[in-house]
Formats: structure tokens, sequence, C-alpha cells
């Protein structure tokens, strides 16, 4: 605890250089087994977090430091250790929940109301829409072997497959329902 942001922990991952990354309610903290360095908004740094509550952490294929908050995705830059940040307000006005995915370079992220993707390349946010998924609240998202979605909802687990374009719902009741 001494030297690590206040606040309960949202997330934590560890990088290709061995640094432990540990998000918090009060800011985002790296450890690197001896001692503590704390990331923090700063309103007279345009290259600092813009929030300080840390919702998720992600670390990609290409081994970069992803950092979400409420409105906010940030790609943590090691070499002179800045941030790029993307606010999905601009977007759409919804809060963000989770870092999921990565798929065909395309970070997959859960929010209150839809699923998003973000294109690195683009640098831009998209919906991330299944035919026949109402809006609801997201909260995980993974894909099998197979290639079947399976997505935790505010409605229950949801089960999509892009093949044949057809999704379940397995409510908290252990009813299967046909999207």
């Amino acid at each position: 605890k001494d030297g690590l942001a206040d606040g309960g922990i949202s997330s934590i991952v560890q990088d290709s250089s061995g640094f432990l990354w540990i998000g918090n309610e009060n800011g985002l903290s790296r450890f690197d087994g001896h001692t503590f360095k704390i990331y923090r908004y700063n309103q007279l740094d345009t290259n600092s977090l813009r929030e300080n509550r840390i919702r998720s952490l992600f670390i990609d294929a290409k081994k970069h430091l992803w950092i979400m908050t409420f409105h906010w995705l940030y790609l943590y830059h090691p070499e002179g250790e800045w941030f790029e940040h993307f606010g999905i307000e601009r977007f759409t006005p919804d809060i963000l929940t989770k870092i999921c995915a990565e798929e065909n370079g395309q970070i997959i992220i859960t929010g209150r109301k839809a699923l998003y993707k973000f294109d690195e390349r683009q640098k831009k946010f998209s919906f991330f829409y299944q035919e026949g998924m109402a809006s609801q609240p997201f909260g995980e998202y993974k894909k099998d072997e197979d290639g079947i979605e399976w997505i935790c909802s505010g409605k229950g687990l949801l089960r999509y497959d892009p093949k044949t374009k057809k999704g379940t719902i397995i409510d908290s009741t252990l009813l299967v329902v046909d999207m």
C-alpha cells in the first residue's frame, strides 16, 4: 500500500517490461518491484490522464498498455511516459465499463448502453452491434475457439454465432430465449 494511489483497485496487468500496472479510484500506479510511480490527471499537462478513476487495463498483442476511465480510452507511450487519449463523449454519451479483447487491430470495449470497437489505426470508436442485440448494459465479451461470441449483459448471457447471425439469450432464470 505504501506509495500506491488511494482507493479500491479495479484492474491490474503486467507489461512486457515486468512493470505491474494497477488501476484504482484515484489514479494509475506503476510498480517496478520496489517503488510505485503514480499517474493522475494534471490540468497543466495535455498528455496526462483526463480522469483519475481507472476502470480497466489491457495489454494488446503489440504489447501496448491501454487504460480506460468512464469517458476516455488511453494508449500509454513508454518513451516519454505520456498518454494518448480518445474520448467516447465525442462519439456517444455512454459510460465505458471494460476493455475486453482485441480483434483484427481493434479493441473491444463494453459500455453501459452498447458494445464498441476502437480502431487503433483510424483512432476512432464505432458501435459493435450484432443483429438482434438491443441497447443495454454490457459487462464482458469473449470469443471462443469456434468463433462464438459470449456477451454478459443486463438481460443475461448472450450467445451470438456470427456465421449464422443467430443469437440466444440465457437469462438469470436459465431460460433460453432466441433473439
